[in-house]
């Protein structure tokens, strides 16, 4: 349940009195806008341009009943069990309330952020919000997207904004639709849109993120992929990008911006798209016919060009599955789930919105609801229960089509601060969106049936022929019963189909409960996977299970791969690993000079063995060099450039991420050295080489990019270029030094950037460079040594996995490897672990056999004894050497696990080590609510590794105020 202390005025009070001084201004100042409209207008529109009269208010009613004769206003927030309501209002609007019975309360704190001044237009992204990407930043998103995964997804226009339509420059209303190209329909559908109340900053980055995560997991994830191969997931990101461009300015803006309504300059303009929609427009006292009203129903049913494209295009999309009256259902097995994503109020609203009389399906959308609810924890109720509303997205999708139709009320705030989006908004609703997802091809059928959870394989990658157990737990239990109680049942069955659905024709595969009985509202199943007939290769289970209402849940799928060779004869443990003695020195490697004139060239195209953090001293947390197709990053002008020639440049952070800020240089120096080149004794010695160094304005001389010689006789500055307090542009410039100086040594080249300031935004890029050199040929000497030591190596066994650890036997992990760790309690042992319960599981036993990778095995005197305390514990695998070529995979079994006091500075994470750095794998991270522990799957390619020799790092961290936080880790394979 909600805390209602997040919903208390004064929370509300406090936490904006915080941002007032903490934040740049929120809020266009409605003073700014003088009254230039129609002489024939009302007394209130009139109101709306004098900004003194502005105040936000707490409406205190007795009758609750009061609320609905308001539904013009559209309240900001609704509190039936406080008894008040949000709104902002005009002196006219506080004298209908009073009139109406309400109390009055002025909230200071939010009127005064409501006349704050606005910013500047054409800011390339939101002062103080840099978690929300602009309209131009989410359209080169989705198109990046299209770009980098062409199979996967596509960037649809589908009509035109107002401002657009009418010649005022505008924008395109585009669809970002995301499915596998290769795999034929027909297939399900999800429809989501987002932003259509332009203030609403959450929501079209909910909807990206969300898009980011699908395909970025396509072929790791197998829930992912599975949704992607058999559904159609349609995505309108911005769907009132004019508004959204006001919005981006600090100003409140909700309508669309048609200058044909309330006067063409006043910030009260514009229609309200969520009441412009076709099915019962206007019907019922859901909106307003005042132009100037929030609430503005537009001249007419679909009157605005951004409603009249989606219409068109959600029609195109869905079937016609039920009348258009009030009374008719759509068939239990309809398809297609509409979503309308808003903010704020923490609700999940089904129809109708209109009238108190529930829906045809209204038994079955409140399954789903509360289904959703149970995700996000939000309130799940009819849309009506918030206040009446009229000609609505939901309305019409449901209405007209029959199509499941939902609205998620996100957060507490329009403007909502970039924390809590991170820690709670975003991970608590992307699994509600993947639940839809799920549940798209039968919404009226699949929620009222149990989720299966934990899927797991008793091994991930197995030759053909040998037998996989097959786990996972069936859950009828998963729904919000904030608002009256979901029925649940007890399980009476699970199956699984290995490559094939039942929608393809496949063949259901029985599995059995755990405990020999299927008595229980939540089960542990089991099933033994027969590989024999399997073809070498990766095989996707897919597995439910059923409750005794007969309804069948929703699908979750794991990867099982079949490797060449025989199946093993007797144990499936490797054997143990061979230790290799540390050797006091470890030689870089050493480039092989081009004939001629050329010493040493690299364009990095290819892999010449650059080292990054050779020396293990970088500190940069974000940023570090990599070898790397870089992406283009734009702040106020180019801060990462694609590479000066080919595809490949050394580049501090390669991708552009959500926003300029993502994936730049922070908090410290990284560092990237060459392999060793050996000089020439004589002749003419030339380095030279392409970059570029960028920053914000909020860099500082303290920030920089630096190129060095290192040799025998130590380490020579070649060339620095600082940071300053301005604005610099990514350019290629060109650079030529003299290595005369050092000729007949061997010496490497090392580059070094930094932001060492007050966390500034700086980007830097390498290359095209050449040593060359007129006279002596170069001579082999060999590269000055390195004190490095080789860890342990792991003896992979043969014919199967490189490596394989159960845990079953000491195959030497190291815990705090690099002697950092400084978590007080909690240190990751291999042990036997006991089980511990602190309101739901927080540490369980091992997922197989009897041992596994646990933080902190003992139960102790209380859940806390022996959790994760004061920071972070790392455990390092011995070193594994990959094959130069084929699909490598690492896979493990995991949970993370802590109580609602933990937070984002907690984490799991998984990393790969190697000798050109370290190189995250995989992290979760924590959250201020209750996460208990549950064995789940992980799967990552290490393709990019091929042919070095690594390790896999396994960290977690209590960096909080002290929260209880578990972790563990079973079943590892790294399969080629």
């Amino acid at each position: 349940m909600r805390p209602p202390s997040l919903r208390s005025p004064r929370f509300l009070i406090l936490l904006l009195l915080i941002a007032l001084t903490i934040l740049p201004p929120l809020f266009h100042t409605r003073a700014a806008q003088a009254d230039q409209g129609p002489t024939d207008r009302s007394e209130t529109e009139v109101e709306k341009e004098n900004e003194s009269e502005w105040r936000v208010v707490r409406a205190y009613f007795d009758d609750p009943a009061l609320v609905a004769t308001v539904a013009d206003l559209a309240p900001w927030e609704v509190n039936y069990e406080a008894g008040y309501l949000v709104v902002e209002t005009t002196a006219a609007d506080r004298s209908r309330l009073t009139a109406l019975g309400f109390r009055l309360e002025v909230d200071e704190a939010l009127t005064a952020l409501l006349n704050q001044p606005s910013w500047p237009p054409g800011l390339e992204s939101i002062p103080g919000y840099p978690c929300y990407r602009t309209v131009e930043e989410t359209f080169a998103a989705a198109q990046t997207l299209t770009t980098s995964y062409p199979n996967l997804a596509s960037w649809n226009d589908i009509g035109d904004s107002w401002e657009k339509q009418v010649g005022l420059g505008g924008y395109d209303l585009r669809v970002l639709k995301l499915t596998n190209a290769a795999v034929s329909g027909p297939k399900p559908k999800l429809f989501a849109m987002s932003a259509v109340h332009a203030r609403e900053y959450t929501t079209a980055e909910l909807m990206t993120r969300f898009a980011e995560y699908l395909v970025s997991n396509y072929g790791i994830d197998a829930d992912a992929t599975w949704l992607l191969d058999h559904h159609e997931i349609h995505l309108l990101l911005q769907a009132n990008p004019d508004g959204r461009k006001k919005a981006e300015q600090g100003i409140l803006w909700r309508k669309n911006t048609n200058q044909n309504y309330c006067s063409a300059t006043s910030n009260s303009r514009g229609a309200d798209l969520n009441r412009n929609f076709p099915f019962q427009w206007g019907c019922c006292g859901g909106s307003s016919g005042n132009q100037c009203s929030d609430t503005y129903r537009g001249a007419a049913a679909a009157s605005e060009p951004e409603t009249a494209a989606i219409v068109a295009y959600v029609r195109s999309q869905f079937p016609d599955q039920r009348p258009d009256d009030l009374t008719s259902p759509a068939p239990a097995d309809a398809t297609g789930i509409f979503l309308d994503i808003h903010s704020y109020s923490e609700l999940v609203l089904w129809p109708w919105g209109f009238t108190n009389q529930p829906a045809p399906n209204g038994n079955q959308l409140q399954t789903l609801g509360r289904k959703f609810a149970y995700f996000n924890g939000y309130e799940p109720q009819q849309s009506v229960s918030l206040y009446p509303t009229d000609g609505t997205t939901t309305s019409f999708a449901y209405g007209e089509l029959g199509v499941a139709a939902f609205t998620f009320e996100l957060g507490t705030a329009f403007f909502q601060a970039c924390s809590t989006f991170e820690n709670t908004i975003l991970p608590d609703n992307l699994a509600a969106l993947i639940y839809a997802a799920k549940s798209a091809r039968t919404p009226y059928l699949t929620p009222a049936g149990p989720d299966t959870l934990n899927v797991a394989l008793s091994t991930n990658s197995v030759p053909a022929g040998t037998a996989v157990a097959l786990t996972a737990t069936i859950n009828d239990t998963r729904y919000n019963n904030q608002n009256g109680t979901e029925p649940t049942q007890l399980i009476t069955a699970a199956e699984y189909y290995l490559d094939t659905p039942p929608w393809n024709g496949g063949a259901p595969l029985p599995m059995s409960a755990s405990d020999g009985s299927f008595n229980s509202k939540i089960e542990a199943v089991t099933a033994t996977v027969n590989s024999s007939a399997l073809a070498p290769g990766r095989h996707i289970l897919f597995v439910r299970g059923q409750d005794a209402s007969g309804s069948w849940g929703p699908f979750s799928a794991i990867f099982l791969t079949i490797t060449g060779g025989t199946p093993p004869t007797a144990t499936a443990v490797p054997p143990s690993p061979t230790a290799v003695p540390p050797s006091p020195t470890v030689a870089p490697p050493t480039a092989t000079p081009p004939s001629g004139g050329t010493l040493f060239q690299d364009t990095f195209e290819s892999d010449q063995g650059w080292w990054v953090n050779p020396d293990g001293t970088d500190d940069a947390t974000t940023g570090q060099w990599a070898r790397a197709i870089p992406e283009a990053v734009n702040y106020n002008g180019p801060k990462q450039l694609t590479a000066a020639s080919g595809s490949f440049d050394l580049v501090t952070g390669p991708l552009a991420g959500a926003n300029a800020g993502s994936h730049d240089i922070d908090n410290g120096v990284t560092t990237v050295r060459s392999p060793a080149v050996t000089l020439p004794s004589s002749g003419n010695i030339t380095l030279s080489f392409s970059y570029y160094f960028a920053h914000a304005s909020n860099a500082s001389s303290a920030d920089f990019f630096r190129a060095r010689l290192i040799s025998n006789s130590g380490s020579t500055l070649l060339f620095e270029q600082l940071g300053a307090g301005s604005d610099r542009d990514a350019i290629w410039n060109s650079v030529s030094v003299s290595l005369n100086a050092f000729a007949g040594q061997t010496i490497q080249i090392q580059f070094e950037a930094a932001d060492n300031g007050s966390g500034s935004l700086v980007e830097a890029g390498v290359d095209d460079l050449l040593v060359s050199g007129s006279g002596a040929s170069p001579t082999a000497t060999p590269a000055p040594p390195t004190a490095t030591a080789v860890p342990p190596t792991a003896t992979p066994p043969s014919g199967g996995p490189l490596f394989q650890d159960t845990f079953e036997s000491d195959q030497g992990w190291v815990t705090n490897p690099a002697g950092t760790d400084n978590a007080t309690t909690g240190q990751w042992a291999r042990a036997i672990p006991e089980a511990v319960n602190y309101n739901g599981p927080k540490q369980l036993t091992a997922a197989s056999g009897s041992f596994d990778l646990v933080t902190g095995p003992l139960a102790g005197a209380n859940a806390g004894s022996h959790d994760i305390d004061n920071g972070v514990t790392t455990v390092r695998s011995p070193a594994v050497t990959l094959p130069s070529s084929g699909n490598i995979t690492l896979s493990f079994s995991y949970y993370f696990a802590h109580a609602s006091n933990a937070s984002s500075a907690d984490f799991f994470r998984a990393r790969l080590i190697s000798n050109s750095g370290s190189t995250l794998l995989f992290e979760q991270l924590g959250a201020g609510t209750d996460r208990d522990a549950s064995w789940s799957s992980v799967s990552v390619s290490l393709n990019a590794f091929a042919g070095q020799t690594i390790q896999i790092q396994f960290e977690a961290a209590d960096n909080g105020s002290g929260s209880l936080v578990e972790a563990g880790v079973d079943d590892l394979l790294v399969t080629p």
